[in-house]
């Protein structure tokens, strides 16, 4: 075993959506992400709904690419599955980092609703964080919730 210690990274972004939560919260779920997430492809693992549900395990290689520079097969499990509230994954990107994905969602009883997502990112070697990590971990995530905004609000993807 080595010595490296593992410094998290904490990005969080909050946003308003002009689309009723019943609409947004059934879009974060891999199956629906491909109505709004430009090159989204996954393979479902686990679900018996055939949707997100909690104990989902589906995987991708889009947020690996995005945050590694190279395809790495990613795992997400979810963890909690709170309808109209909360999400949790728990992503494993090989043996390169493990994130904790929290989406909450509350309802603002005007038709909309308001978003937050974080990561709270851990790398598992001192290849999987340098100087730009952050970054992209922002990047990612801010891209993530402007594509669903923008879907919410238009009916389309953002290209």
């Amino acid at each position: 075993m080595s010595e490296f210690q593992a410094k998290r990274i904490v990005c969080t972004v909050e946003e308003e959506i002009k689309a009723p939560l019943s609409m947004v919260f059934p879009l974060c779920c891999p199956v629906e992400e491909l109505k709004w997430i430009n090159g989204w492809e996954y393979q479902m693992v686990c679900s018996d709904s055939g949707v997100n549900e909690k104990g989902c395990i589906f995987i991708e290689e889009m947020s690996g690419s995005a945050l590694f520079g190279v395809p790495v097969k990613t795992k997400w499990i979810t963890t909690r599955h709170e309808p109209d509230t909360r999400i949790q994954f728990v992503l494993v990107s090989e043996e390169k980092s493990i994130i904790i994905f929290d989406l909450e969602f509350v309802d603002q009883g005007n038709g909309t609703c308001s978003a937050r997502f974080q990561f709270i990112y851990t790398p598992m070697n001192e290849d999987a964080i340098n100087e730009t990590t952050e970054e992209k971990l922002m990047l990612i995530m801010t891209s993530l919730m402007s594509w669903l905004k923008y879907y919410c609000e238009t009916g389309e993807m953002l290209k």
